[in-house]
């Protein structure tokens, strides 16, 4: 039998775990809670190192952040009309995020992107992708 153990660690300690890039995770947290009152996020269980938080607004999912040593990825599932949208910014960004935006998975017509956050660029480019699920989902109102 093989027995899993789950942490249950406490935002504190998760972000800790993030060491030089706390500060751009805190960042991008406090950029969601600000852009509508219905914003929230919830400390998810963790598994060993890595920690996920969710963030939803108003009962709707907006992405996940998911600890790792050194950096953390926000997860993010969008509609086709958000892909459209982030195909005309892609070309302007990095070749990282071209390649992050090729990668992309496929779900129904829309897609989900894992997208690592380590430093202001990769930082910079993360809000442009959320602030424009966030969009969507404040026009869905």
């Amino acid at each position: 039998m093989i027995i899993l153990e789950v942490i249950i660690m406490d935002r504190q300690t998760a972000l800790a775990q993030l060491k030089d890039v706390q500060e751009f995770y805190e960042k991008i947290e406090k950029h969601i809670l600000e852009w509508h009152a219905d914003n929230t996020v919830i400390l998810k269980g963790a598994k060993i190192e890595t920690a996920s938080f969710r963030f939803y607004n108003n009962g709707k999912y907006i992405a996940y952040c998911n600890v790792h040593e050194g950096c953390f990825d926000v997860m993010m599932r969008y509609t086709a009309a958000d892909i459209l949208k982030i195909s005309e910014i892609v070309g302007g960004m990095s070749d990282y995020a071209k390649e992050v935006w090729e990668d992309r998975y496929p779900c129904s017509t829309g897609a989900w992107i894992h997208y690592y956050v380590s430093d202001e660029d990769t930082y910079n480019e993360a809000v442009k992708l959320i602030d424009i699920k966030l969009e969507s989902l404040i026009k869905k109102k």
